[in-house]
């Protein structure tokens, strides 16, 4: 699943998660 990381999502993410590792695992993991 391709997903375009663009600086919105990652704040998305962030604020989601509220963890940079996290992030890294969902980029890297897709």
């Amino acid at each position: 699943m391709n997903i375009v990381i663009t600086e919105k999502t990652k704040l998305f993410i962030h604020e989601k998660y509220n963890s940079q590792v996290t992030i890294h695992c969902v980029i890297d993991g897709g």
